[in-house]
């Protein structure tokens, strides 16, 4: 599960060495971005030692030239909060940047674009058009403002963590353990990325603040399963209203034993709890052996209408700050997201509150039996988050 729910196209920096200028004016720094999109040749000298030290001119140059190819020609560059927004024809692209004194790069870091659409119903128009199977929702104030497949149950990756965070504030709310209750790492609850966690020693010891902070914003799994550990599946389960919920070690088990998928995919609740005691036994695989397409059966299955209900039950939760996610965070009071995606399957949700107070939740989810165009998916949920809420 690639962290699809985080900053998606691309992130180089960051702040590699010498006295960074946040504001180093904004004639400086609009001026830079215009030299960056522009036609001109990119040159190491625009870029600090330090940042160059941290990632080779090579691949600054290979992402900036694919952005350049994306987006087309700026027209224009314009402040948005802290951040910069580079417009072109087709595109706006969000770039946060970051001069040193010298007034070379030390910073830079480009979120996913957003092409222009004259209407919310052009995004979704080019939505429906994607192959494969395509749901989304968006409410206002609770009512439908669009629709599709809305209630029909989708894979929806990572974004079930919002789940296990619900059942961990339920818990919380029970007296049961609180946030700062310290949980201890075991041998089977380290998974595979996304994530930092399946790198710390086997014991060591994190706050339940910390790992709900961590699977959110990074969406980590190791730590969801060490929250799953600590609640029980079956609570996930019924917030997801799915008979079984498995953990994401279980889900990569499954993912490199086609086989036990199968079987796993045809057995009712009790025959799922009995193959996920196989898969305790099992070791993990590689992340290689885990990148085939989306299998039926084996996955998080729910449909959008329930994710948009789970995100608005949680969104206070600060763990929500780390990671706006694909929404311009100055273009809103409040933002909770989380997003999930594995080969053949991408799902972002958002609840967002306007400056007004009017609350929105957007959700969308792409399924597919072959490799999706993640990048084009979530400039589309970018664009028709942008349309909901007026820009």
């Amino acid at each position: 599960m690639r962290r699809l729910h985080l900053i998606l196209l691309m992130l180089l920096a960051l702040l590699g060495g010498g006295d960074v200028v946040r504001a180093a004016g904004p004639d400086n720094n609009q001026t830079m971005l215009l030299k960056l999109f522009g036609s001109e040749p990119l040159t190491p000298d625009l870029f600090a030692p330090g940042m160059l030290a941290q990632v080779p001119f090579a691949q600054i140059e290979a992402l900036l030239t694919a952005a350049r190819k994306t987006i087309g020609v700026p027209q224009s560059v314009e402040r948005s909060g802290s951040s910069y927004i580079v417009k072109t024809s087709s595109y706006m692209q969000p770039v946060d940047i970051a001069l040193d004194s010298h007034g070379q790069i030390a910073g830079l870091l480009l979120r996913p674009p957003t092409p222009i659409f004259d209407s919310a119903d052009e995004v979704l128009a080019a939505m429906k058009g994607l192959p494969g199977k395509v749901a989304y929702l968006a409410l206002r104030n609770g009512e439908p403002l669009h629709a599709l497949e809305a209630d029909t149950p989708i894979a929806v990756g990572s974004a079930f963590k919002l789940a296990v965070l619900a059942a961990v504030a339920d818990g919380i709310t029970a007296g049961r353990f609180g946030w700062d209750t310290v949980v201890r790492l075991r041998p089977g609850e380290v998974s595979l990325p996304s994530g930092l966690l399946q790198t710390m020693p086997v014991g060591s010891p994190m706050t339940v603040h910390t790992l709900a902070a961590f699977m959110i914003a990074q969406s980590d799994n190791t730590a969801t399963d060490m929250l799953m550990d600590l609640i029980g599946r079956e609570k996930v389960a019924a917030r997801l209203g799915v008979d079984f919920a498995l953990k994401t070690v279980e889900f990569f088990k499954l993912k490199a034993d086609p086989a036990l998928s199968l079987r796993f995919a045809a057995a009712d609740a009790a025959g799922k709890g009995r193959i996920a005691d196989e898969l305790a036994a099992m070791p993990l695989p590689k992340v290689s052996d885990v990148l085939n397409p989306l299998d039926d059966g084996v996955e998080w299955t729910v449909p959008l209408r329930t994710l948009c209900r789970l995100v608005e039950e949680v969104k206070g939760l600060d763990v929500f700050d780390i990671n706006p996610g694909v929404a311009r965070q100055a273009d809103w009071a409040h933002v909770a997201f989380k997003g999930g995606n594995e080969v053949g399957v991408s799902a972002l949700v958002s609840a967002l509150t306007d400056e007004a107070g009017t609350d929105y939740c957007v959700a969308a989810a792409w399924n597919d039996h072959r490799a999706l165009n993640d990048t084009r998916f979530t400039a589309l949920y970018g664009a028709l988050i942008d349309k909901i809420g007026g820009k």
